[in-house]
């Protein structure tokens, strides 16, 4: 489960740790991928236990019911993202974190010239 890449043609995932002790899933997934593949491959990448982080470009509004919404709902991940990182208005970019990392993140989403999406500024309290 450490440094898995994931490369399929509708969607991505990178995991790696971050200071030994975070892990941290990167993903993509395009607006036509297929969900329920995307689930099978979070379920093998992602640890469920200890500190994690899952964040990308998820290509749903983050208030959609879905497999994925589901699957880290029932397995406790947090949605941090509360408002739109899209210029269109929507929340399609997510940033989950296990219970453990509930309450040690602070995000901040900021909007850049060179993008329609909003950037992340994440920062772990300690």
């Amino acid at each position: 489960k450490h440094g898995k890449k994931i490369c399929q043609d509708n969607f991505q995932l990178i995991s790696f740790h971050y200071k030994q002790d975070i892990h941290v899933v990167l993903a993509y997934i395009s607006h036509n991928a297929d969900l329920k593949s995307v689930n099978k491959y979070l379920e093998e990448i992602l640890m469920f236990s200890g500190k994690e982080i899952l964040l990308g470009d998820f290509n749903f509004d983050s208030g959609e019911r879905n497999v994925i919404s589901s699957f880290l709902k029932r397995n406790n991940y947090h949605q941090l993202v509360q408002e739109p990182t899209q210029a269109a208005g929507r929340t399609i970019d997510h940033l989950y974190v296990s219970p453990a990392l509930k309450n040690a993140i602070d995000l901040v989403t900021m909007f850049k010239y060179y993008s329609d999406h909003c950037a992340f500024h994440v920062k772990r309290n300690v």
